[in-house]
């Protein structure tokens, strides 16, 4: 980003019918753009280290030069020092006013671009004349040679740059850091530099930046310089374990312990978990069948415990199951899903597949899947034919648009409505928009057909577009997108789905539905443009790249502290599915058979959720539902609780204490298939509460358990009436409903 200043003084310098103003601009914004800021107190964490300013307000003025310390912290400047801004001195004409001199404050470590155009205002085209990179603070001179144009008005001004390859850290922060202030990949991994500075930072390992000190040394007079520090912080088990609740279907001791031992940072262990070949649902509902498991609707239900479960590719399970909630498809609104576990499970595969590839491929492939294309309509959608009264069916057009990329309002890069000139929200799209999209989604029919009339049960094979029965004429798609007529079918689609991917809201909807199903119900605009930004460019000028959003959204501040800043805002209710999985891999649930007999068909009753069979294409829950509560202020989701009704808060908690006592999945029928829990080592610490409550704690609440709640554990467990199991099913009970585990934060 490149930032405007408020306007020194100017001038007007007339020759020849030829006018020169020269001004500087720069404007103080509220929120800032981004910088590293742990404590989220608006300031730049690097800028505080090197300046001493630890006990700074954003908003006030320490040196009393007019501009805030959060302006001073963005451009580096000394916040102590009121000659140390960015600001016009001077400037005056020479040569027959061909040469402009200016004299201005400068930043070190910083560039500074001289800037004209043709006149001023919202559509006034700036250029770049010269490039100044600033080697020292204080006054710089410069003179800048005018090509003069006869006849012509010129405007003139000077702009830092702020933050050029928009990677989240500003470019003061950059040069501190020895880091290329155009590469957003400088540090020469995956991560882009914001994210690579926050994981060394949150791994322990402290960042040297450029600036130095002179020790001061009583009785001596030494000039040796000693480096500034910005100490990493030490990593804490706990602290690991809160990253792999987020990233996970659930902790269990060992990841947890082998973890913090290995000093793997977070980024590193992101990278090594979309390297990991993923854990296909297909091969998992193959497992079951070897286990002996039929061929029903069960089967795609276990193949997918299964995965989640066991699955070493833990961050890819939980990235499609984030994916099959943002992207619905429903057996409760299609057969095909419903009653063939291989449809199922061709559509799951795809988001298993694609969970960190690119947003567009991942668009592509649901369009072409039958499961999408029975259960939205566009299976054997038809080009229009009035006199037949044969139009298109619209539904999957207005689902891509709507539920899948783009959503309903215009969007700013940080998640906030675009509005109108008379302050109003901007539509993304229009019904003519929708009937447009639906001509592009015409002709397709199942795979492995030979025309399009025909019927071939193949549910795992994508369909086929058949171009006699596409729309063959031109199309008009949002944001100005254009198809011209006769165009290849297959081309038609990519083209369509890509124009949604470019469009501006796609990053900042899907980055803050992603958010939502991660971290916390309700990140903070700057949180949202930082994810927003790594789906526009995953630093390498691709855009819609999943494996770069997930890294953004998992290492960012606000990802890794911000329970510390955010309050009682901050956090999301655990989906119980994720509960369950994490109670099986907490304590190695196993059986006989090493199958999951597990009975799914009144999970919708009992959780209000059930993969792939959402009661509507709205998902289990709305990520903008917010609980009637007259005692919260302003806008709080929550989405999971649209489905914690009366009836499930008593519900849940019985069916978690029968799967602790029982085992998961129990099954008085079959109790070979029940499977067991191993509370081996859990047991042997009944004796030692102290120790096992602190296990527990690690696992599932990250070292966060209240006093209040560890004690009335703690007293229970010294209860002489209850045998060891009891006391033991209690603790995990206790722990598993507390407020600190159903929320996670």
């Amino acid at each position: 980003m490149i930032k405007n200043l408020m306007c020194k003084p100017s001038k007007k310098s007339k020759v020849l019918g030829f006018s020169c103003f020269v001004c500087i601009t720069t404007s103080l914004i509220q929120t800032s753009f981004g910088q590293l800021d742990f404590n989220d107190d608006g300031l730049s964490d690097l800028w505080t280290e090197v300046y001493k300013a630890h006990n700074l307000s954003a908003d006030s003025d320490a040196d009393g030069d007019g501009y805030s310390n959060q302006f001073e912290s963005e451009i580096g400047s000394d916040p102590f020092d009121p000659d140390s801004y960015f600001g016009l001195n001077s400037y005056r004409f020479e040569s027959d006013n061909t040469l402009l001199i200016l004299d201005f404050q400068v930043v070190k470590g910083v560039r500074y671009l001289i800037e004209s155009a043709r006149k001023l205002g919202p559509q006034a085209i700036w250029r770049t004349e010269t490039v100044i990179n600033s080697n020292g603070n204080g006054p710089l001179v410069i003179e800048h040679f005018i090509d003069r144009d006869a006849d012509s008005t010129r405007f003139f001004r000077v702009r830092q740059v702020i933050d050029e390859d928009r990677d989240g850290l500003t470019s003061w922060e950059e040069w501190q850091l020895g880091l290329d202030d155009q590469d957003p990949l400088s540090n020469g991994g995956e991560s882009s530099d914001f994210h690579w500075a926050v994981d060394r930072h949150l791994t322990g390992l402290d960042l040297e930046l450029r600036d130095s000190v002179v020790p001061i040394v009583f009785g001596l007079n030494l000039e040796v310089r000693k480096p500034v520090v910005f100490k990493g912080i030490a990593r804490t088990p706990e602290e690991v374990s809160r990253f792999l609740n987020q990233a996970t279907f659930g902790p269990t001791f060992d990841l947890i312990q082998d973890f913090d031992n290995s000093g793997e940072s977070f980024a590193s262990w992101i990278d090594s978990q979309i390297a990991i070949p993923p854990t296909l649902i297909t091969d998992s509902m193959e497992r079951e069948v070897l286990g002996g498991a039929k061929r029903n609707h069960q089967l795609f239900h276990r193949g997918w415990w299964r995965a989640a479960a066991e699955g070493a590719d833990q961050l890819r399970q939980r990235m499609a199951f984030a994916l099959s909630q943002i992207l619905v498809v429903s057996g409760q609104g299609s057969d095909v899903v419903r009653g063939s576990p291989e449809a199922a499970g061709a559509y799951y595969e795809i988001l298993q597949n694609q969970a960190f590839g690119n947003y567009a491929d991942l668009l592509e492939a649901i369009t072409y899947n039958l499961g999408m294309g029975s259960y939205l309509g566009h299976l054997r959608n038809q080009s229009e034919d009035p006199e037949l009264r044969i139009f298109p069916d619209e539904n999957y057009a207005r689902e891509l648009m709507q539920l899948f990329s783009i959503g309903l309002w215009e969007l700013n890069e940080d998640g906030s409505r675009r509005l109108d000139y008379i302050g109003n929200p901007i539509p993304t799209y229009t019904n003519f928009h929708i009937t447009e999209l639906a001509k592009v989604m015409t002709g397709f029919n199942w795979g492995g057909t030979n025309s399009f009339y025909e019927y071939k049960n193949r549910p795992d094979l994508p369909m086929t577009i058949w171009e006699t029965h596409h729309e063959r004429g031109e199309k008009f798609l949002v944001n100005g997108g254009y198809l011209p007529a006769n165009m290849n079918p297959a081309d038609d689609v990519r083209i369509a789905i890509e124009n949604l991917v470019n469009h501006p809201s796609a990053g900042p909807f899907i980055g803050r539905l992603l958010i939502q199903k991660f971290v916390t119900s309700n990140p903070s605009p700057a949180y949202i443009r930082r994810v927003a930004r790594a789906f526009s460019d995953n630093g390498k000028g691709v855009r819609g790249d999943l494996g770069a959003v997930i890294r953004s959204i998992l290492l960012d501040p606000e990802a890794r502290s911000g329970s510390i800043s955010l309050g009682e805002r901050y956090g999301k209710m655990r989906e119980p599915y994720i509960t369950y999985a994490h109670l099986s891999r907490a304590f190695s649930s196993k059986n006989e058979n090493d199958v999951f007999y597990i009975l799914t068909d009144g999970h919708l009753d009992y959780f209000g959720q059930r993969p792939l069979m959402s009661p509507t294409v709205f998902n289990f829950y709305s990520p903008n539902y917010q609980p009637a509560d007259e005692s919260i202020e302003g806008e709080f989701f929550a989405p999971e609780f649209e489905i914690l009704t009366p009836l499930r808060s008593v519900l849940w908690p019985n069916l978690l204490r029968k799967n602790i006592e029982l085992g998961f999945a129990f099954s008085p029928n079959y109790p070979h298939l029940t499977r067991v829990h191993d509370f081996t080592i859990e047991l042997a610490l009944v004796n030692d509460p102290e120790s096992l409550v602190n296990r527990l704690d690690l696992v599932f609440t990250y070292g966060t358990l209240k006093q209040e709640t560890r004690q009335i554990i703690l007293n229970m467990m010294n209860d002489p009436g209850l045998s060891d199991e009891k006391k033991l099913w209690t603790a995990i009970y206790a722990v598993m409903t507390s407020p600190e585990y159903v929320i996670l934060r």
